[in-house]
């Protein structure tokens, strides 16, 4: 079933409760005293810390692998009013996602989020997601340098996992909330974004933001 849809069905809401309900019952089964649940959190809390201490140094969007692409195709979708489907040209490979809005045009660059995993919206596959910024006047896409080539890693070639962006809490929420526009620049903590050595651009007033 199609998790992305709001309001979710009854049997989705049952399904999601009946989760909860079995971890209750598995709890009991184990029956473990506070003590050891205690410990179980510990041992949570340090593989964690473990976790981000491995992060190398000098990423600057940790868990997330932007790349530098191509628009190739934008198709609007029939049983929608503003979502269309794009195809991305990554250099060896492209990405077919679904963008609402009408602000994407064939062979304009453009930032992929390409670790999400895919869904399915108005029955096509999308793939992927893009840096897109908004303010009161509409949405724009961030654009890398001239000079980055397709394919491109803002924060090179690595092992990346892949993102429920469903989640209420993952990296991309964490990023998002760091990312702003100022003088036609994508701004990261307040400092711009760097892609193969210089800054990735935005044609946004300043102040838009990113979710």
């Amino acid at each position: 079933s199609d998790w992305s849809r709001r309001p979710l069905l009854e049997s989705q809401l049952q399904y999601a409760a009946l989760d909860a309900h079995c971890l209750l019952q598995i709890l009991r089964a184990l029956k473990l005293t506070e003590q050891q649940l205690q410990m179980m959190e510990v041992q949570l809390s340090n593989l964690q810390e473990i976790h981000l201490e491995a992060l190398p140094d000098g990423l600057q969007l940790p868990h997330i692998e932007l790349r530098v692409g191509q628009v190739q195709q934008v198709q609007r979708i029939s049983t929608s009013r503003h979502l269309t489907c794009c195809h991305i040209n990554l250099g060896s490979t492209a990405k077919q996602l679904i963008q609402g809005g009408e602000f994407l045009v064939e062979n304009q660059r453009v930032l992929v989020i390409c670790n999400v995993f895919p869904r399915e919206i108005h029955g096509h596959r999308s793939e992927a997601g893009l840096l897109v910024a908004r303010n009161g006047k509409g949405k724009a896409a961030a654009r890398p340098p001239e000079a980055a080539p397709l394919g491109e890693a803002v924060d090179g070639e690595r092992t990346y996992p892949t993102i429920d962006t469903s989640a209420l809490d993952n990296p991309w929420i964490r990023v998002a909330k760091r990312l702003s526009t100022g003088k036609g620049v994508v701004l990261l903590d307040g400092k711009p974004l760097i892609c193969a050595g210089e800054a990735c651009y935005i044609n946004c007033a300043d102040g838009g933001f990113f979710d």
